[in-house]
């Protein structure tokens, strides 16, 4: 239908890269925001990242609850008047653990015109010191937690599933 954009492992649909309204898939009705994200996670205060890749990784944490919870569930806790507060209260810190489980790849990756940086040393009015980044295996351990709190805080509203356990991811 609509060609998508990626960008590590959040992509974006055409329509919603270019600022349109995909009605059909009921997009662009994210339970959360920037502001909202910026006041949760320290990583995302000030305006690094930018709120354009913010989206993306909220379309895709949208689009995971979506699957979890189905179209009626996470319709009516991103309306502005939702029949459930406290689903709407739920689903909401689930998806912005699902945002920084989906950002924390970027946001450990560091570029240069030389390539990917894996540590540098930079020097500051403190003196000088080593940055590296972390390893993919590390990387996977701190992104595992915000996964599997989204599962936690959403576990009483997934369908199909009785009692859902915090799955391991593997990507």
């Amino acid at each position: 239908m609509y060609g998508e954009i990626y960008v590590s492992e959040c992509k974006l649909s055409a329509p919603r890269a270019a600022g349109l309204r995909d009605i059909s898939k009921g997009l662009n009705m994210s339970i959360v925001d920037t502001a909202y994200l910026r006041e949760m996670h320290p990583a995302f205060a000030g305006d690094r990242p930018t709120g354009p890749f913010l989206e993306i990784c909220i379309e895709s944490a949208e689009e995971e609850i979506r699957e979890w919870v189905g179209d009626t569930a996470y319709d009516d806790a991103a309306s502005a008047t939702p029949t459930d507060e406290k689903r709407k209260k739920k689903l909401k810190k689930a998806e912005g653990e699902l945002v920084m489980y989906f950002a924390l790849p970027k946001l450990n990756l560091h570029i240069a015109t030389q390539g990917v940086i894996l540590s540098s040393i930079e020097k500051s009015q403190f003196g000088t010191g080593t940055i590296a980044t972390a390893s993919p295996a590390q990387l996977k351990a701190i992104r595992q937690p915000y996964y599997d709190l989204a599962r936690h805080k959403a576990a009483d509203y997934i369908i199909g599933t009785p009692n859902p356990k915090p799955v391991k991811v593997t990507t």
